[in-house]
């Protein structure tokens, strides 16, 4: 009985192995999105050959994504993984579970019973007001070549919005003059070329410019890493440590204020500016106006005083 368990294991292990190296070819998604998606397909395998000796079942879907929802986040110490990982990792095994049912080796829908959690509408990092985000600029040490460095990267996402890959992307020829105004042609989330563009304030041009002078070229990429071997581009995990870095030097050191705290920063700050809310859509690129307005809707709860209305209706000046 026991080599036959074996040998049936051995079977079972080949052959969704061999299913899931053909499923990795055949992904038609960007590069971010391939990576998740192997990883958490990778994981669901490896949770049903080591569990027992047979093709993977409902139940044992059921079973894995029970003990993910209370598997613990590698990134936040005593919390889960979020709910947004989970979303990504049912997406993932189902898309998985889609193609075992195209090679015959599954004849139903084994993750049908499994309900993604639901994630809450609105942001997970907070804004940062106009007096911070001067403060932040203007804390940095721009007499050498870094601090001008990081200083630019800091006024670029917050001024004009940018995400942390967009920055990364950005090259010197990038800053193109049209008109009388200056522009950075802008790669955005998901895209495969720079097919969009931000207007940079003159005060964004001089902090840049400075850098470029220190710099002494314009070639290649506009943020350099500190390697000296040819166009070492800056990565998004060294743009947030930069980030995060510059918010605890002058004291805000909240885990909701992040690297992307920068770019509701630009939104809100521009909307309490009196921007339309169509023109904040356009700077941020946001393809739904949906997307955009949610910014208005954090802006009207941080102003509702209904609740200081309440306490003074109810308590006055206890």
């Amino acid at each position: 009985m026991k080599n036959t368990n074996k040998q049936n294991a051995i079977a079972v292990n080949h052959s969704l192995d061999s299913c899931f190296n053909r499923w990795t070819q055949l992904l038609q998604v960007k590069h971010n999105t391939e990576i998740a998606y192997k990883k958490w397909a990778r994981k669901f395998v490896d949770f049903c050959v080591n569990r027992h000796f047979s093709i993977p079942s409902a139940v044992d879907a059921v079973d894995f994504f029970n003990a993910l929802k209370s598997a613990p986040s590698q990134r936040r110490k005593g919390e889960h993984i979020s709910p947004a990982t989970v979303r990504l990792a049912i997406t993932a095994v189902k898309q998985f579970v889609k193609f075992l049912r195209s090679e015959h080796l599954l004849a139903d829908d084994i993750t049908a019973w499994i309900k993604p959690p639901k994630v809450a509408e609105g942001h997970k990092k907070d804004d940062v007001s106009a007096a911070d985000c001067k403060l932040v600029i203007l804390s940095f040490d721009t007499d050498n070549i870094f601090g001008a460095r990081n200083q630019a990267i800091v006024a670029l996402m917050m001024l004009c919005g940018l995400r942390a890959i967009e920055v990364v992307r950005a090259d010197c020829h990038d800053i193109v003059k049209r008109g009388n105004d200056t522009y950075l042609l802008v790669q955005g989330k998901g895209r495969d070329e720079k097919d969009a563009c931000v207007k940079l304030p003159p005060q964004l041009i001089h902090i840049i410019e400075h850098y470029l002078d220190l710099r002494g070229d314009r070639q290649g990429a506009l943020f350099k890493s500190r390697k000296s071997n040819g166009d070492c581009r800056l990565d998004p995990a060294s743009v947030s440590r930069i980030t995060k870095s510059a918010f605890r030097n002058v004291g805000i050191d909240s885990p909701r204020v992040t690297c992307h705290s920068c770019r509701h920063s630009a939104a809100t700050n521009a909307l309490r500016a009196g921007v339309s809310i169509e023109h904040v859509q356009m700077m941020l690129r946001h393809k739904n106006i949906t997307t955009t307005f949610i910014y208005r809707h954090d802006l009207e709860r941080q102003d509702n005083q209904a609740e200081l209305a309440v306490a003074d209706s109810i308590l006055g000046g206890f």
